[in-house]
């Protein structure tokens, strides 16, 4: 008799276990996707933040009668798409296009003396710069958050659970 309660004993303790590292990698798995989530709006503010930016030289090339005002349009609109997109592909891919279209728009902008010479295009410049910066930082902290996540669903035993919830991988924020 003594030994069924020995085998009882052990199987709820394995059961216990099991459970217990269940919670433990559900919490570290969703936790990880709610960080990635709230990294990918900062990222959005950032972005929203540049443009705000991008308007003011857009104002200013206008202001001036300078070349350019066009291009800053054009990244403007680059911008919004790449805030608008709700996949993480999709999105990789809108800021890759805004990054060119604004450096393109600082380069127009670069390139004129009368622009270079204004007291209110240095600020704006270093403000985007500033911005550019901290874009750059999200990405890299999204992209972090992303690699430990695949990690865990890839790697056991966190793989198991992962497998059991549904859980895949992530996309990367790739930065070009």
């Amino acid at each position: 008799m003594p030994n069924i309660y020995f085998f009882f004993g052990g199987v709820f303790g394995f059961s216990l276990v099991l459970g217990l590292l269940g919670v433990y990698y559900y919490n570290k798995m969703t936790g990880l996707k709610v960080k990635m989530e709230e990294s990918l709006k900062t990222i959005d503010v950032l972005v929203d933040r540049r443009q705000g930016q991008l308007e003011q030289v857009s104002n200013l090339l206008s202001k001036l009668g300078a070349d350019g005002i066009e291009n800053a349009k054009v990244a403007v609109a680059d911008g919004q798409r790449a805030i608008a997109e709700t996949t993480v592909p999709g999105k990789a891919k809108g800021l890759e296009m805004a990054d060119r279209s604004l450096h393109a728009v600082l380069a127009i902008a670069d390139a004129q003396p009368n622009i270079l010479k204004n007291p209110e295009y240095d600020p704006l410049q270093r403000g985007i710069e500033k911005t550019n910066i901290e874009i750059d930082g999200s990405r890299r902290y999204y992209n972090a958050l992303v690699r430990d996540y695949n990690l865990l669903v890839q790697r056991l035993p966190s793989a198991l659970y992962a497998l059991l919830l549904r859980l895949q991988k992530a996309d990367y924020l790739e930065q070009k």
